[in-house]
C-alpha cells in the first residue's frame, strides 16, 4: 500500500501550538485549513509543568478560520499534571465538521513548557483510526 503513496503526500505536519514557556492562561493556536483531508491528529506534548501546574487542550472548528470557533465534541485530553507525557487527540473530518481547526491550550497556577503538534492525513479511503501507521505497518512489518 505505502508503494502507491509517498509520506509527504498522506501527511501534512504542522505546529498547532508553538513549544514554549506559558504562563498560565489560555493560547489559541493558528487557524488550519482541512481541505482535502480526511483526519487531524493533535499531540500535546508536555515538558516540564511547572509547580502544581495543570494543562488543558482542546480542538476547535470554524467554518472560515476567524470567528465562530466552537469545541469540537470528544477533543480534550485528560488534564495534564505531570511532566514528559504526549496524548493524542484524533479527529475525524466528516462532512459534518467544519472547514477550519485550532488547538485551544490552558496552563494553570504555574509557568510550563507546552507545546502541540499537528497532522493532517488522508486519503479517506484507507481503513482505520490511523491510516499512516496502518500502511506503514502492512508495508513493513
Amino acid at each position: 500500500m505505502l508503494d502507491q503513496f509517498r509520506l509527504a503526500e498522506l501527511v501534512k505536519p504542522f505546529i498547532a501550538i508553538r513549544p514554549g514557556s506559558y504562563t498560565a492562561g489560555t493560547t489559541n493556536g493558528p487557524a488550519q485549513s482541512t481541505a482535502g483531508f480526511s483526519g487531524a491528529l493533535f499531540t500535546p506534548i508536555a515538558g516540564d509543568l511547572g509547580a502544581s501546574a495543570t494543562w488543558d487542550v482542546k480542538i476547535q472548528e470554524s467554518d472560515d478560520g476567524s470567528t465562530g470557533w466552537t469545541d469540537v465534541p470528544n477533543s480534550a485530553i485528560t488534564q495534564l499534571t505531570a511532566d514528559d507525557q504526549t496524548p493524542m487527540i484524533d479527529v475525524k473530518l466528516t462532512p459534518a465538521r467544519k472547514a477550519w481547526l485550532r488547538a485551544v491550550s490552558v496552563v494553570a497556577t504555574a509557568t510550563s513548557g507546552v507545546g502541540v503538534m499537528g497532522q493532517l492525513y488522508r486519503p479517506s479511503g484507507m481503513p482505520g483510526a490511523y491510516p499512516i501507521a496502518q500502511a506503514i505497518a502492512t508495508k513493513f512489518c
